[in-house]
């Protein structure tokens, strides 16, 4: 049954699956017309559905049985496949009215006079507490009655409100504390400064010991030109 303003809420699991079933019109009762539509949850909650709509199953044959079947599946075969995945909601409405003629519509329609949507919350546990109610719940007085005390009294060492170690924060001594981002970026600094230092004596290491093998090189190539023409002389003088 559709709950008015929530519509229905159903918990599946991956693997289960889902008919929608589009009923045979019955002779004493006026046939239903209805476009199904999945959704996103800012369209659910408007009951709109102009903006990229993707239709599911529409029920306009009176004379005979529609089914169509979801299959909870987080990957699908088919390119056209519906995927789902676990810990998130998924939404089916419908903007139709009823009528043939209203079978078109994007706006209004069952789900906002009947509340006509599924919200379908694939791999959740219904018994499970909704975060959003523990954070938007009004604190007793009690809890405030007890910050008013600690944020107020004089012999409070610690600020109630900056916290220290924190980047931007001030200590009990009015002295700005460093953050552990700033600690960070700064040791990453000193190393790469130390890197590039030793990259640079070991650039001018190889340069000294290139200079040093020309000049080695050069000094044999004379010597072995003096003993060349020491001992073309000799030759000549024998």
């Amino acid at each position: 049954r559709f709950m008015t303003g929530k519509g229905l809420v159903i918990y599946p699991e991956i693997g289960d699956k889902l008919d929608i079933i589009c009923p045979k019109a019955e002779p004493s009762k006026p046939y239903e017309y209805y476009k199904l539509y999945l959704v996103k949850k800012d369209q659910a909650d408007a009951c709109s559905t102009i903006m990229d709509p993707n239709v599911l199953v529409t029920c306009n044959r009176p004379e005979q049985e529609i089914r169509f079947t979801i299959k909870f599946q987080e990957f699908s075969p088919n390119y056209m496949g519906l995927e789902f995945k676990r810990q998130q909601d998924y939404f089916i409405t419908s903007t139709s009215n009823g009528t043939l003629d209203g079978l078109e519509n994007r706006e209004g329609g069952v789900c906002q006079t009947r509340s006509m949507k599924i919200v379908m919350k694939v791999g959740q546990d219904p018994n499970a507490v909704i975060p959003e109610q523990l954070t938007t719940s009004r604190p007793s007085k009690e809890s405030d009655n007890t910050v008013k005390i600690v944020t107020q009294s004089p012999r409070s060492k610690v600020p109630a409100v900056e916290e220290p170690g924190k980047p931007g924060s001030v200590n009990q001594d009015g002295q700005e504390t460093q953050g552990p981002s700033d600690g960070f970026l700064s040791s990453k600094v000193a190393v790469f400064a130390a890197i590039g230092a030793g990259c640079v004596i070991f650039i001018l290491i190889i340069i000294f010991l290139v200079v040093l093998l020309i000049k080695i090189r050069k000094r044999h190539r004379k010597h072995t030109q003096q003993r060349a023409a020491a001992l073309s002389l000799s030759t000549l003088a024998s």
